[in-house]
């Protein structure tokens, strides 16, 4: 099923798809776009649902392309099923990631096409600014914004910091220097692979954040970032595969043009793997202690005994604040959860 010409429009959002929980949502907020100069590609993944279906329905109101999977890859690779997706394009020269479960406020393709006009499409890489969701759209957070324009040296180290948010669906890239340059940065279950991605294709020429609207990323129960805890020992070996790539990415001279001294951003990568580790997998895997170790030792410069040190009081620490909560549960007292 095929409406999108390589004729029709300049921009592609592409939604790799399996659950159809906020599918609907997600091509409502696309149908309510101001500007409806753009094509949907659906790329369902193997799903048991009827994705089809669902998008059947969208024939009408938007300018649509489905198409199958015969072999789900996303449950293994989550990165190369994104990849895969972008191949099957026509020749528009943008592109969106979209998810099957996040919204784009309504004028967000009409802003998007305002600011290549405004900077003559002189960057390689536009984003929105972002807030966070929950499962019945109720905001849960509304991330920092971000400079409109922003070395990516000045947007990982703040990105480290947790003073930026950044995910995959907010990002519009140009599509052919986007492939020439390999596409996503594929880490173990996709961990921080969308920050390495906007920073790898954003090294050139920086990274354009369009102000006003807003990308609606979802948290939720089905969702796989919000998850990832309970498949810690190789989520968290994607988030350590990031930690190491982005290390070693930008040279001392490039962090010190942007006024980052090595130092501070070997602290800061630090200090990301520890609170990452902690709130989103909710705890070191003791099974990786001393291959986690090394490589704190390696990039942070400190002692092997002070690398497990930190992991085990991390550990403690966490364990502790279960134990404390469960008991206040057990006891039925009402500010448990503000723990």
């Amino acid at each position: 099923m095929s409406n999108c010409t390589i004729l029709n429009n300049n921009l592609a959002i592409v939604i790799p798809a399996v659950k159809p929980d906020f599918l609907i949502k997600a091509l409502n907020s696309l149908v309510e776009q101001t500007n409806q100069h753009f094509c949907v590609y659906v790329d369902d993944d193997a799903s048991p649902e009827n994705i089809r279906e669902i998008v059947e329905s969208y024939t009408g109101s938007l300018t649509i392309n489905y198409h199958r999977f015969e072999h789900n890859l996303g449950k293994t690779d989550l990165v190369a099923q994104w990849q895969r997706c972008v191949e099957l394009l026509n020749n528009e020269t943008w592109f969106c990631l979209f998810s099957d479960d996040d919204i784009m406020s309504p004028e967000c393709i009409q802003e998007f096409y305002n600011a290549l006009n405004i900077t003559k499409s002189a960057f390689d890489v536009y984003r929105f600014d972002i807030a966070v969701i929950d499962g019945n759209d109720n905001i849960v957070t509304i991330c920092p914004k971000a400079p409109e324009h922003e070395s990516t040296a000045k947007m990982a180290y703040q990105l480290l910091l947790g003073n930026r948010g950044n995910s995959m669906p907010e990002h519009f890239f140009k599509r052919d220097e986007f492939l020439r340059k390999g596409g996503f940065v594929n880490f173990p279950s996709g961990q921080a692979s969308d920050w390495a991605t906007s920073i790898l294709h954003g090294k050139d020429k920086g990274i354009y954040t369009i102000p006003g609207p807003l990308v609606y990323w979802r948290r939720s129960k089905i969702n796989t970032s919000a998850t990832a805890y309970k498949n810690k020992a190789k989520s968290f070996v994607g988030h350590l595969s990031f930690i190491k790539w982005l290390s070693a990415f930008f040279s001392e001279k490039e962090l010190l043009t942007n006024g980052i001294t090595k130092d501070d951003f070997s602290h800061a990568l630090k200090q990301n793997l520890i609170n990452v580790t902690r709130d989103h997998y909710r705890g070191f895997p003791l099974s990786l202690l001393l291959k986690t170790a090394r490589v704190m030792h390696t990039l942070f410069s400190i002692s092997i005994v002070k690398a497990i040190t930190i992991i085990l009081k991390l550990n403690l620490a966490i364990k502790i604040k279960k134990t404390y909560i469960a008991t206040r549960k057990s006891l039925h007292l009402k500010d448990y959860s503000a723990t």
